[in-house]
């Protein structure tokens, strides 16, 4: 949602009215238990984001340009079992973590580094070393470009900062 979304954008000194869409994230996963109720995850996932942009004064027409985006997230999980048997385990959890990546962009500006938040809530099923793991998460991600091999001039920049809140997801992975 637009709502969720801060941007700013300019070439030249000239500004840029913004829309972002984000799309899902694939990756793979891992979760450590440490005890019975605390566990560690990490996720290497990517996501590409489409960017149309036009021009404030509307001289020119929208373009578009895309957005590669490669993360890494590191957290803890607290979570209480529900159920327990020999195989499997069925519990609900909470989760907090960071985000780190790269943002590799296909057009004028400069890949960045980007940087956030993710916490959310949900379900996992472990059965022996695999788990399966739904919920709602919001992740916050931010990044911001100044430069480029295109720049004599400190007036082109991109920023993005946005938050995708209580997003459903659902992700299979190996657990240790």
């Amino acid at each position: 949602s637009s709502r969720n979304l801060e941007t700013n954008m300019s070439r030249n000194g000239q500004r840029y009215n913004v829309d972002m869409e984000v799309s899902h994230m694939f990756g793979v996963n891992g979760q450590y238990s440490y005890n019975d109720w605390i566990s560690f995850f990490g996720l290497l996932g990517y996501r590409q984001a489409s960017i149309d942009y036009t021009p404030r004064n509307r001289a020119e027409k929208e373009e578009t340009m895309t957005s590669h985006n490669i993360f890494l997230q590191l957290g803890a999980e607290i979570g209480f079992r529900i159920l327990t048997a020999k195989n499997y385990q069925f519990r609900a959890l909470g989760f907090a973590g960071l985000v780190g990546g790269l943002n590799l962009i296909d057009d004028y500006y400069m890949s960045s580094p980007l940087f956030g938040y993710v916490r959310g809530i949900g379900v996992q099923l472990n059965i022996r070393h695999i788990f399966i793991l739904g919920g709602f998460r919001s992740t916050h991600v931010y990044w911001h470009t100044y430069h480029s091999d295109h720049w004599g001039e400190d007036d082109y920049e991109f920023m993005a900062d946005f938050d995708l809140m209580s997003s459903p997801f659902v992700s299979i992975g190996i657990g240790f």
